[in-house]
């Protein structure tokens, strides 16, 4: 990685390259990053996501979605719709995508205007016109809202409360409310694109919080399809927030297994009943975990 200046000539191309980064941000609007072969561009602003990127050189989660893909490798089959749910800018619907090609459809939902923005342009770069991006927030009712946004870490921005006491941002960021999006149960979003219910769909949700609120507007997709999903589970939040006991009492009506993606080891899956979903909050200290949750 380096700079080039005007004359084509690369120049700071010995400086670590969060350095360059650095002292790119003070004149550029957006940042680029190549990872796995893969082209990605985010606000000059953030640094969370690009910032792990520039030094591993691989995409965000990456693991986590070779864990998932491990899975439909382990009984023999693939998810034939994926949907992405709180897309950010593009980076896991994107390697989802170069991984398993156009035989699968992919649907992004992202309810930042900057962040939708540079999903759409990130697909473009990389030449996947063939993923269905949509500004929405997912949610337990239609309407609309406001979104709080986070210009560090853009990957946090969330629906306004969804976390009123702080526990998602890091304590050093500063977050205000921004833009208005609307609001779309993911019952609704399903039938509004005709997806397949009868073909393996994986819902990969990533939502700062707003879990809850998302599960009780798809109660009918997930109990209706062969449904897989991947997503955080914060107890800490939802006990805070009341929803806590609701929400386990959702999954439990949708789901029969489940495993805690940082209880497991990479190749193995070893689903418990979903009855022990209860445990879970204790087992990790109430901290967030990732689930993975089957038929």
């Amino acid at each position: 990685m380096g700079l080039i200046d005007k004359t084509g000539k690369k120049v700071l191309s010995k400086l670590p390259d969060l350095k360059i980064i650095s002292l790119a941000r003070d004149v550029m609007p957006y940042i680029s990053v190549e990872a796995d072969g893969l082209t990605f561009f985010f606000k000059n602003t953030d640094h969370s996501i690009l910032d792990n990127m520039v030094e591993s050189h691989k995409i965000w989660a990456s693991e986590d979605m070779d864990f998932i893909l491990g899975y439909y490798d382990s009984i023999s089959a693939r998810p034939g719709t994926i949907v992405d749910i709180g897309a950010n800018v593009g980076t896991s619907v994107i390697y989802f995508r170069n991984k398993l090609g156009a035989d699968t459809e992919f649907y992004a939902v992202e309810p930042v205007t900057d962040n939708f923005n540079l999903l759409k342009a990130n697909c473009a770069i990389n030449g996947f016109s063939d993923i269905n991006a949509f500004r929405y927030g997912i949610s337990d009712a239609i309407g609309e809202a406001n979104l709080e946004i986070n210009p560090a870490n853009m990957a946090t921005c969330k629906i306004a409360g969804s976390d009123s006491d702080n526990l998602v941002f890091e304590k050093d960021e500063s977050s205000y409310v921004g833009d208005t999006v609307p609001l779309i149960t993911l019952d609704a979003f399903v039938s509004q694109n005709g997806i397949n219910k009868d073909a393996p769909v994986l819902f990969w949700i990533d939502v700062e919080g707003h879990e809850p609120e998302v599960f009780k507007g798809a109660k009918e997709t997930f109990k209706d399809t062969d449904s897989v999903v991947f997503c955080e589970f914060n107890p800490k939040l939802y006990k805070h927030n009341g929803s806590y006991d609701a929400f386990l009492d959702d999954i439990k009506s949708c789901f029969g297994k489940f495993l805690c993606y940082e209880q497991s080891e990479q190749g193995k899956y070893e689903f418990r009943n979903i009855s022990e979903l209860d445990k879970v909050a204790a087992e990790n200290n109430d901290e967030q975990c990732n689930l993975l949750l089957i038929k």
